[in-house]
């Protein structure tokens, strides 16, 4: 029973915050009716059981999160990661690609690993990624990763810039470890030293919104226009963090989007 109390104290949290952001007189009518699409969804969704539409058995009771000040976890970088592909479009023959967050950490297995790199099964899937940059075949990637469990960054690599992107909403420099790992990957397939730089990202103000604020980066690295940078103010993340809740559950196959949601969405 206790990891359904557990599930049913944060989705009462959930809730209440809701119930708070409606009861401001900040409140556009527009905000006020997203938050009461929200409200129903988080009436009639079970406590526990997997998201659908997604590849990661995500866990339903994770949703809540998005509602709370609480930082944002793997599950839902990768649902954000997964969104921001079917938004760009990004297919099988697609110059471009986004990686999960599994992707730095596989790079930091293979780096201290380097002989199992170049033969073992569990690095097939990098290699061939590896294999592919070299080929020409991708030619740009989008990732998000985890610093010091506990902190989320943009990280991008643009092979005819022969550029890495870094982007943190702390502003703080590249990890020496991080930059070892990746350049030394690309180094065995291409080659080339890679240039860093630094990506376009709101400043962090608060210890939970890295994770929207990674996501923002990474999206507007690949379309500027169509993605633009949020101002990261304490009532914009909160926001932005409902308006992801109503997009990954959308995603996942629920229709309970009402009219006035789904002009404002396919305007924005």
């Amino acid at each position: 029973m206790e990891p359904v109390r557990e599930a049913r104290t944060l989705w009462r949290t959930a809730v209440d915050h809701v119930h708070a952001n409606l009861e401001k007189s900040t409140t556009t009518e527009v905000a006020a009716d997203r938050a009461r699409v929200a409200l129903q969804i988080l009436e009639e969704f079970p406590w526990d059981g997997v998201i659908k539409g997604f590849k990661g058995d995500h866990s339903v009771s994770s949703l809540a999160r998005w509602f709370t000040t609480e930082w944002l976890n793997t599950d839902h970088e990768d649902q954000m990661l997964e969104l921001l592909a079917a938004d760009l479009e990004l297919g099988d023959g697609s110059t471009s690609t986004i990686q999960t967050t599994y992707f730095v950490h596989a790079l930091a297995q293979a780096y201290s690993n380097p002989e199992m790199y170049r033969t073992g099964t569990g690095f097939r899937w990098l290699r061939r990624l590896g294999e592919a940059f070299a080929m020409h075949k991708h030619n740009r990637l989008g990732a998000i990763a985890n610093i010091n469990d506990n902190h989320w960054i943009a990280l991008t690599i643009d092979c005819e810039a022969e550029v890495i992107g870094y982007g943190d909403g702390f502003r703080r420099t590249v990890p020496s470890g991080l930059r070892s790992h990746l350049d030394w990957w690309l180094h065995q397939h291409l080659g080339i030293q890679f240039q860093w730089t630094d990506l376009p990202i709101p400043k962090q103000t608060d210890p939970h919104s890295c994770g929207i604020l990674a996501y923002f980066s990474l999206a507007h690295w690949f379309d500027s226009q169509r993605f633009p940078l949020p101002n990261p103010t304490a009532a914009v993340m909160a926001e932005e963090r409902m308006k992801m809740f109503l997009r990954v559950v959308e995603h996942g196959g629920k229709v309970y989007m009402l009219a006035t949601y789904k002009c404002e969405h396919q305007s924005n």
